[in-house]
């Protein structure tokens, strides 16, 4: 039986059976897996990364739009007035609003 478990260790190269190799390659393994910024961890924060980034130039250009719309809507009265009536249903005095509202289809149900 001794016989079997040293040509185990004869087979091994010569860098696998150096304790300094050992010691390296464990060091390497524990800094890529194991450490507070292993390469995992590094991947997982990169996609949140550009998804962040990504939600940002989506919110730039929708803060811009809204800039926009902003500026047109103060350019004018008649603009503003309409802007009033439509969104949030005001009216003058002399007027009255009728709002017309489409009752939803019930499909029946085929048996």
């Amino acid at each position: 039986m001794a016989g079997e478990g040293s040509t185990w260790l004869n087979r091994l190269p010569a860098i696998l059976k150096n304790k300094f190799f050992l010691v390296g390659l464990a060091y390497v393994l524990y800094l890529f897996f194991l450490d507070g910024s292993d390469i995992p961890g590094q991947i997982k924060l990169k996609r949140e990364l550009m998804k962040l980034n990504n939600q940002k130039a989506y919110y730039t250009n929708e803060i811009e739009k809204v800039k926009e719309e902003r500026k047109e809507l103060f350019s004018s009265w008649e603009n503003l007035e309409k802007f009033g009536r439509e969104k949030y249903h005001m009216k003058r005095d002399s007027e009255d609003i009728y709002l017309i509202v489409e009752e939803k289809k019930q499909r029946k149900a085929d048996f």
